[in-house]
Order: structure tokens, then sequence, then C-alpha cells
């Protein structure tokens, strides 16, 4: 075990700090809390360094956009959204494969980043198989393909931005709303006008 990076740390109080604020409009959402608060409490392994892979179009072109509405709303949304800016250096970026089909250049109009999960996910900085983190940033009127996985998963949104879970209704819970995905729910997200940024976080 090391010690956990300060710029890390500070990423993690501050969207933990924002979901604990509205993770109990939903269902489970404070129990899922409680257990990626359980997992963070312990440090995982500083990952090996690697040379950084080139980012994604969308980060260099829509990332600055999506930190400005966050910082603009004040908040939570703003609070992480300052401390992911401290990070930025030791973050690296990459796009989803095999998901050609979500729409035309989907993998030049979104780009994500594990922060916290396993050693072998691209740039991941702590290495742990308990507890994952990380960004998804989706450029403007781009869907991001519905999808399921076993471990349930909290969102914490930067900006704004739609959700929707089964094929049903979109909704969006704003910059500093929480989405909660139970366990193999389908989901999906859709940016708007603006550029969509959220953090996520899925206890194992």
């Amino acid at each position: 075990m090391n010690g956990r990076d300060p710029a890390l740390q500070a990423l993690l109080d501050a969207m933990l700090a924002g979901l604990s604020t509205r993770a109990g409009e939903w269902n489970g959402g404070e129990a899922a809390l409680a257990r990626v608060q359980s997992a963070l409490a312990r440090v995982g392994d500083a990952a090996s360094a690697r040379a950084p892979a080139e980012a994604p179009p969308a980060v260099e072109a829509e990332l600055a956009r999506a930190l400005g509405e966050a910082r603009s709303v004040g908040g939570p949304a703003a609070d992480v959204a300052n401390a992911l800016t401290a990070l930025l250096p030791q973050i690296t970026w990459y796009a989803r494969q095999g998901q050609e089909a979500a729409c035309e250049g989907f993998a030049e109009r979104h780009a994500l980043a594990t922060l916290v999960g396993p050693a072998a996910r691209p740039g991941v900085l702590e290495a742990r198989d308990d507890v994952r983190v990380g960004i998804s940033l989706v450029a403007p009127e781009t869907p991001y393909p519905d999808h399921r996985h076993p471990p349930e998963e909290l969102y914490l949104a930067l900006t704004s931005g739609a959700w929707r879970q089964e094929l049903g209704p979109w909704f969006e819970p704003g910059p500093g709303g929480v989405v909660y995905n139970s366990s193999n729910i389908l989901h999906g997200m859709h940016a708007g006008q603006a550029p969509q940024l959220a953090l996520w976080c899925l206890p194992s």
C-alpha cells in the first residue's frame, strides 16, 4: 500500500461530498455510496507509470467548456471541477471500443478516463479491484450507448445532459445531480447542446 496522491484524494473527497448531497434521492443510492466510501477509505496500490496515450479529440474540443459550465453553477459541481482541473496532468483519456454504431464518429465524440480500478485499465492512477472511479465526457448532441454491467453505479453529473434506464424516458439530473444504476440495469446517456461531463463510481 502507498499513500494516495493528494490531487487524487482531493478529487475523491469532492466527489463523495457531492454524491452525499443527493444519493438519497434514489432507492439504493445511499447504500451504494456507503460501499464506495468504505472502499475508498482504504488506499490502493499506486499504478505503474505508463506513457500517456493520445487523447480522443473530444478532450481538447469539449473538456474546457464542460469544466467551465460546472464551475459556473457553483456547489458540488464546481468543487469537483476545480479538483479535477488540478488532476488533469495525470489523467490518461481513451475511447470506448466496439461502439462504432452508437453514432457517426462516436470514437471522436467521447472520452473516458479510469482513475481508480483494475491495473489493466488505461492510465489508472490507483490500482485495485474493489471499486472503480472514472470520468465520462460526451460531445454535444452525442448519445452514449445503452449498456449494462453487474456492479451497481453512481454518477455525479457536472454539467447538463440526459440519462435513461431500461429504454425509459430521458431525465436530466442537472449539474451536481446524482444518478444511481442498480446491478445489470440497462442505462445510457445523451449530451444536449453542451458537452456532458460526469464522474462515475462502481463498488465491486
